[in-house]
């Protein structure tokens, strides 16, 4: 019985104990969501408690490694996304100029071609990408102008209910919450284990 309980229960006692105490960790991360006092300390989870600074420190982050004014400006000047923007251009005032002429009279059908309709919308469109930079610069900055990236995340993440935000993280780190709850009780086993040899060895030593 004594071997039994240094093999087996021991660690298995370990791991039961890693993982429960990992889960419980998770768990207080979201729970209890309404603070409540004990003994004068005030208990709430890290995240509800929290809920202001991450919001302000995530909208930071988002902005500052992952998208930003300079992102969206970067991406008008592209080249391959002015060329799009010109095919596309070109392709509607073509198509507008050869409906006017269809509707147009007759002596304006007989005189206006369809190559000179292409020629007429390349001119155009010639133009309007001409004057297309400032036009698009201007948009940029009123853009930045009137869209603060920062105030737009912290706002929808302040505007989550606590049951929403715990089932959003709990859905981007699904795997990563579970990988830590294994851990702890592989954790657990170890040192469980590690303890029933140790006292096999003193036991050994003092027999």
């Amino acid at each position: 019985m004594t071997a039994l309980w240094l093999f087996v229960a021991k660690p298995a006692v370990g791991a039961g104990i890693g993982w429960f105490t990992n889960w419980l960790a998770i768990r207080m991360l979201f729970r209890p969501r309404r603070a409540w006092r004990l003994l004068g300390l005030r208990i709430q989870g890290v995240i509800p408690r929290r809920r202001v600074d991450i919001a302000a420190r995530l909208a930071d982050a988002f902005e500052r490694e992952l998208f930003s004014h300079e992102d969206i400006r970067a991406a008008i000047e592209n080249p391959e996304y002015q060329e799009s923007l010109r095919s596309h251009i070109e392709t509607h005032v073509r198509g507008y100029l050869t409906e006017k002429v269809a509707g147009g009279p007759k002596l304006l059908r007989a005189f206006v071609s369809e190559g000179l309709v292409a020629m007429l919308a390349a001119g155009l469109t010639q133009e309007v990408m001409a004057n297309l930079p400032g036009v698009l610069e201007g948009a940029a900055r009123e853009l930045e102008a009137r869209v603060d990236i920062r105030a737009v995340i912290r706002s929808k993440v302040q505007a989550l209910d606590d049951a929403r935000l715990e089932a959003l993280v709990r859905e981007i780190s699904r795997r990563e919450l579970r990988f830590i709850e294994v851990l702890g009780g592989v954790v657990g086993f170890l040192v469980g284990a590690a303890l029933a040899a140790v006292e096999a060895l003193i036991g050994a030593g003092v027999s």
